[in-house]
């Protein structure tokens, strides 16, 4: 009898033992998980904008949309003025991102924007600026001529005037052009669906940077150079000596000065935007003389924010596209009118 109660004792000793036991590896997880959630809220705190954000990108935000809605509401606007009004938008964008990244003392941060040049059957390409720089150097130097590439369904051109700078000893904020800033056109594929290599590795035909995000509708954002340089040896079907020759433009060309940049679709302002049969009207790209540019929250975060931004810019940029197109139709009358009056003279 006494070896049974002995025996009981020892049973609910060690349930109550076991009990214990669950209670406390339970209280342990729920402890765990806890403290992983006070983590991530700490690290997302810890990576929030600095506390005069939010200010600073509503003052941004104000100057750029009076500015872009007095410029479009007015009859006698010109190109010149849209211009300005991008500008301005840009400056804002500039003064966001810098307070975004806390990045004060010696970083400067550039902008511009690269406007879609589609390929013509006929025509080819019709760019703005008369000179211009290739960073992946095959195709014609005449790009009306460009119809004879099949493969391309046409280039973004970098557009100077739309462009803007802001440093420690560097500042357009008087609406003047980034003046280091040149025209750069890149190649925009037909297919840029990915395709398998031997290795069955996912590989791209168009460039990492602005050409990716106007393909895909999406941020590319590239920390550093060499991280650029990676995905275009690791995720691109581009052979060796172009690839080099884009290297080269960030190591010692036009790019040399650039630490790590982001590059930002614009969309038409309209609801069926960014679909196949309509592409962006273009890209803006965000430059940085350091590295790591929006490297918190970036695509979660700032680039939400940016979104009204976009919109203006997207607004400015049909309305001065529209208007280049009306002076190129009278100087084509002009010239037809004055080549006809020409024939007609005995």
């Amino acid at each position: 009898m006494s070896s049974f109660c002995f025996g009981l004792i020892q049973w609910s000793q060690a349930r109550n033992a076991a009990r214990i036991f669950r209670k406390q590896n339970f209280f342990a997880k729920r402890s765990m998980k806890i403290n992983h959630k006070l983590d991530a809220m700490v690290s997302r705190l810890q990576t929030l904008p600095a506390d005069n954000f939010l200010p600073k990108y509503r003052e941004c935000y104000r100057l750029a949309s009076f500015l872009t809605f007095s410029t479009m509401l007015s009859d006698n606007r010109t190109i010149e003025q849209l211009e300005a009004a991008v500008r301005v938008v840009l400056n804002g964008i500039l003064a966001t991102a810098k307070e975004f990244d806390m990045a004060w003392g010696d970083a400067t941060y550039s902008a511009n924007i690269m406007l879609w040049r589609p390929n013509n059957e006929k025509l080819g390409i019709i760019l703005e600026t008369e000179k211009h720089v290739q960073i992946i150097n095959y195709l014609p130097s005449d790009l009306t001529l460009a119809h004879a590439y099949p493969n391309l369904a046409g280039v973004i051109e970098l557009i100077p005037v739309l462009s803007a700078v802001v440093g420690i000893n560097i500042s357009t904020e008087e609406n003047e052009r980034d003046k280091s800033c040149k025209s750069v056109i890149m190649p925009i594929p037909k297919n840029f669906q990915p395709a398998s290599d031997v290795d069955s590795r996912q590989k791209y035909s168009m460039l990492p940077g602005a050409p990716w995000a106007f393909c895909w509708r999406v941020l590319a954002l590239f920390s550093d150079i060499p991280s650029l340089e990676k995905m275009l040896e690791s995720s691109t079907s581009i052979d060796t000596h172009l690839k080099n020759q884009m290297k080269e433009y960030f190591r010692s060309g036009d790019g040399k000065d650039i630490g790590s940049f982001a590059s930002i679709p614009i969309l038409a302002p309209t609801p069926n935007a960014g679909t196949s049969d309509n592409p962006p009207l273009g890209v803006l790209n965000i430059n940085s003389n350091k590295k790591n540019i929006l490297k918190d929250n970036g695509q979660t975060l700032f680039v939400p924010l940016l979104e009204p931004f976009l919109i203006l810019l997207a607004t400015l940029i049909v309305e001065r596209t529209g208007m280049l197109e009306n002076e190129r139709k009278v100087l084509v009358s002009n010239v037809q009118g004055s080549a006809a009056v020409r024939d007609q003279i005995p």
